[in-house]
């Protein structure tokens, strides 16, 4: 039983998997952020925001880096998702049917971001 439902599940099990990691990041930092999650003495992206907001008009630096840092590892966490998804569908359709393409490639994101600095100088 194992030997069949094991292998055909573990693909979508590892992409469900990755993408409830960057939901709960945003739960834990929200809940930090409202009080009610990781008390003040641990280190908590949530509590560096609410500290950061007494400092707000001093030291706007202090809000960006940890509201960046949560952005960015949710997403990198979603790109992984898509990632691990991708490739278990390609495997799925390589013996079923013909490939799955996507139209997205990493290097249109850092043509689109040349492009950005470019036009902005």
């Amino acid at each position: 039983m194992f030997r069949h439902i094991l292998p055909n599940a573990a693909g979508s099990l590892v992409v469900a998997t990755t993408l409830s990691i960057g939901g709960l990041i945003l739960l834990e930092s929200t809940l930090s952020f409202l009080g009610l999650g990781t008390q003040p003495p641990a280190a908590s992206w949530g509590n560096m925001l609410t500290r950061a907001q007494e400092l707000l008009q001093q030291a706007p630096v202090l809000a960006l880096l940890p509201g960046l840092l949560i952005f960015l590892t949710v997403i990198a966490f979603n790109f992984l998702a898509t990632g691990c998804r991708t490739r278990s569908t390609r495997a799925a359709s390589a013996v079923y049917e013909r490939p799955v393409t996507y139209s997205f490639q990493f290097r249109d994101v850092f043509a689109a971001w040349e492009f950005l600095l470019d036009g902005s100088s």
